[in-house]
């Protein structure tokens, strides 16, 4: 049984007036092969199949753009091992790799403070460890035992998502991801620009795009993934009335079909949740959306009213699945603000102010990079032991 914190992000892609953006589904796909680089559109028709499209909502993705992001205050709330939310080392955290206290391994040097340090993480030499427990305010942090230790992530693992994975007009995730952990360069890589979680943009949905990588790959046990952003800005107008003039702008967080678009995508996050710990899926982490300045932010607010929910459901993914599987989430809001000012047209792309620009892409592969260490999740044992952390056998 696992009991670790949960950290996500969700991004998408568009396609608008010939363009692909960051949620555009076979238009702007990208079959990624683990390179990090992505395929030219194959289609002629890009969103053709959507019908309706962008014409449903005049002035298409620019009006519906910006993706789900997350609430303010975000990532750097749970950044740093999580000490400003209590201290939660959520994986166990703070075992050492030696035996007993008190040099080298064993409470004194776990992550727990003095006091409150749960049981749970046994040390590397036999001695039992204090890690696990919560490090109360200013408490330390130890190193981190998490998910189990890889031997191959070309078999083990998988990046599924949208636009902000493929990138569009932007540089792709990944190999910024292979810049931190070179494991990661060849890691088979799912995502499809524009596709969404439920409903509207393209398909086939993020779900199916696991449904491909287990039935390639079925010794999964970690996955990078967003997902949920162009449920919203490539909105199924059928199904949902509306949506594509209302979602974009102030208010939208009382629109019922605003609103109703955010519960359709929980209920199939909550579903995949469940999906993914019955494949062997044991870890996740979960990349939300940064604030953009597509549409005069107008997009914001509904992504803003999205985020601690699916935050709420990452984060409760362990007890859900009776311990199989923990999701830990990544909100980009906090740390694009503290970056770069909160919305800051220079750091995205101008076609739609959608997608991050390439210093934010290595943001958010340093913030997704912060989680795996934070948890020690998607590594090898060699590379749990570099980064101070501790896998299980």
């Amino acid at each position: 049984m696992k009991n670790k914190m949960i950290r996500s992000i969700e991004v998408t892609g568009f396609v608008l007036s010939g363009f692909c953006a960051l949620f555009v589904l076979g238009a702007c796909s990208s079959a990624n092969n683990g390179s990090g680089t992505t395929d030219q559109p194959t289609g002629t028709g890009g969103f053709v199949s959507q019908s309706g499209g962008f014409t449903n909502g005049s002035g298409g993705f620019v009006s519906q753009s910006g993706g789900f992001t997350n609430g303010s205050g975000g990532f750097v709330s749970q950044s740093g091992g999580f000490t400003s939310s209590g201290g939660d080392l959520s994986g166990g955290g703070g075992t050492e790799s030696g035996g007993a206290p008190p040099n080298t391994g064993g409470e004194s040097a776990s992550g727990g403070s003095a006091g409150e340090a749960g049981g749970g993480g046994t040390a590397g030499g036999g001695g039992t460890a204090g890690g696990g427990g919560t490090a109360g305010s200013g408490g330390t942090t130890g190193a981190a035992t998490g998910g189990p230790c890889l031997t191959d992530l070309t078999q083990q693992a998988a990046i599924i998502g949208d636009s902000y994975v493929t990138g569009f007009l932007t540089p792709p995730l990944q190999p910024d991801l292979a810049m931190l952990d070179s494991s990661l360069t060849s890691t088979p890589n799912y995502a499809v620009a524009g596709v969404s979680f439920a409903s509207g943009g393209g398909m086939p949905y993020v779900p199916a795009q696991f449904n491909s990588a287990i039935a390639a790959h079925p010794n999964i046990k970690f996955l990078i993934m967003d997902g949920g952003g162009n449920d919203i800005l490539l909105c199924d107008t059928a199904k949902f009335p509306g949506c594509n003039v209302d979602c974009g702008k102030a208010g939208s967080s009382t629109k019922s079909e605003c609103v109703g678009i955010v519960d359709n995508t929980l209920s199939a996050v909550t579903t995949f949740i469940q999906t993914a710990a019955g494949k062997g899926v044991e870890d996740i982490v979960y990349f939300f959306y940064p604030h953009t300045p597509a549409n005069g932010g107008g997009d914001n607010e509904i992504l803003d009213y999205s985020e601690p929910k699916i935050k709420a459901l990452c984060d409760g993914a362990n007890a859900a699945t009776q311990g199989k599987l923990s999701c830990f989430f990544v909100d980009l809001v906090a740390p694009f603000k503290a970056a770069f000012g909160d919305a800051n047209p220079t750091q995205f792309e101008t076609a739609l102010g959608v997608h991050p620009e390439a210093a934010g892409v290595t943001l958010m592969a340093q913030q997704i990079f912060n989680a795996m260490k934070a948890n020690c999740v998607g590594f090898t044992q060699a590379d749990a032991t570099k980064y101070g952390c501790t896998c299980t056998q």
